[in-house]
């Protein structure tokens, strides 16, 4: 979202969606990262889901069903930020796409993480050797491995769970009315 740059509306790619639907008939647990350009995920049947632009450059772009990967059966992350409303409650990182296509948020901002001794990201050595970097990261990709974590544990107590038994309950058990929402999402 800068001046220079315009807004990012992501894409879909059909092989890449094909391809996550494929490891979910298979059994295999999909998180997706719901992505960082500040827009509404819509499902099918909602208001926003076919909302589009034409550009002479790319042709017609919907805006709001989310990028690729992409599955409706995957469970879809969203970013949560590291400073709490005001009202006391936790509140979604600005960046992170939101809105009823996001199944669940986690905390993602201001996560130390490895990282490569090449980055740009690099802020410090890691303190027991430093052979490796960390750095401080920020967005749904560090939001979306709380979440498979979370569903790795609950798969070694009930291995057999189908990836919708697990998504379902992530999704019911997950603190709904934790979230600071203006009620736009």
């Amino acid at each position: 979202r800068s001046a220079t740059y315009g807004y990012r509306h992501v894409i879909r790619v059909t092989s890449v969606d094909t391809d996550v639907q494929e490891m979910i008939d298979a059994g295999i647990h999909v998180c997706i990262a719901a992505g960082n350009s500040y827009q509404k995920i819509d499902v099918p049947s909602g208001t926003d889901y076919n909302n589009y632009y034409v550009s002479s450059t790319y042709g017609t772009r919907y805006y709001h069903r989310g990028g690729s990967p992409f599955d409706d059966e995957a469970l879809v992350v969203g970013n949560i930020d590291s400073t709490v409303h005001s009202g006391g409650l936790e509140q979604k990182a600005i960046s992170s796409e939101n809105g009823p296509g996001v199944d669940i948020y986690a905390p993602g901002t201001n996560v130390m993480s490895a990282c490569s001794t090449t980055t740009e990201f690099t802020t410090g050595t890691y303190p027991q050797n430093g052979s490796f970097k960390i750095c401080n990261i920020s967005g749904t990709s560090m939001a979306s491995p709380q979440v498979c974590g979370v569903g790795a544990l609950l798969l070694q107590a009930n291995p057999h769970a189908t990836p919708a038994q697990l998504k379902a309950h992530l999704i019911a058990t997950c603190q709904a009315n934790g979230v600071y929402t203006t009620g736009q999402d």
